[in-house]
């Protein structure tokens, strides 16, 4: 696999994080008027299958509990991977504009997952976005600005996860794809490394990066559940190994 430069050479590739007032006062930062922070727009991703009872699910719960953010002046970046078979892409993308005011759909003849988060990823054009599997629910109530200010406590931060874990604290070696807000500037510089035939997720754990890169929102709180566990296990589908983990297998297959 090939190296990946270290957080010098992407803060040296990458501009500023540092924002002009009112686009700061839009992502959460503190206010110097003391006054309500308006809704922000917000760019998401979402790797997705056709199942649109799954990802209403997780629709619902992160536009009823991430507050702070202008859901119909924000633009969700779908990919729709073409299982189970005889489901429609169509459907989901039905789902998918209930919630977001612009939706931009790309809809593969051929599953790949590592090729999935890299088109999602060379579409973003602002400072942050919110990376969101189809098959997450959000459990209670965060609001955005809370995220942006984690990672803006640390150079070196990329991103700030939902997901709990008592391992860690602070900051930690590892970035990954479950729920979480990224810096803008990671992804557009990240996505065109990503080798096609391996896990995107074993690809950005496997960067050597110094110092903190990524940081937890509450690591003892179950903020997010991952409801695709149950779908899968009563489905015709399983995951092949991590590492060559990029499109699902049917069950019984070798």
């Amino acid at each position: 696999m090939r190296r990946f430069r270290r957080v010098k050479e992407y803060a040296e590739e990458c501009p500023s994080r540092q924002l002009p007032p009112t686009t700061a006062m839009e992502l959460g930062a503190p206010s110097t008027v003391g006054g309500p922070i308006k809704p922000m727009s917000l760019e998401f991703t979402t790797t997705a299958m056709r199942r649109p009872e799954i990802i209403k699910m997780a629709y619902e719960s992160f536009t009823e509990n991430l507050t702070g953010i202008d859901w119909g002046n924000s633009t969700l970046y779908i990919n729709i991977d073409p299982l189970p078979e005889g489901s429609k892409s169509s459907d989901v993308v039905d789902v998918a504009k209930e919630f977001f005011g612009n939706v931009a759909v790309r809809s593969p003849s051929v599953p790949n997952f590592t090729r999935a988060v890299q088109w999602l990823w060379s579409q973003v054009k602002g400072p942050y976005v919110f990376h969101l599997e189809d098959d997450w629910v959000l459990n209670c109530e965060i609001r955005i600005e809370e995220l942006v200010a984690k990672i803006l406590e640390d150079d070196a931060c990329v991103q700030c996860s939902l997901r709990p874990s008592r391992k860690y604290t602070g900051y930690i070696n590892k970035v990954s794809l479950s729920p979480s807000l990224l810096d803008g500037n990671f992804v557009r510089m990240f996505y065109s490394k990503f080798n096609l035939d391996v896990n995107p997720e074993v690809q950005l754990r496997s960067v050597r990066l110094e110092g903190g890169r990524s940081t937890l929102h509450k690591p003892d709180e179950l903020s997010v559940t991952d409801i695709g566990r149950s779908w899968l296990r009563s489905s015709e589908y399983k995951r092949p190994s991590k590492r060559g983990f990029v499109t699902w297998e049917r069950k019984g297959e070798v």
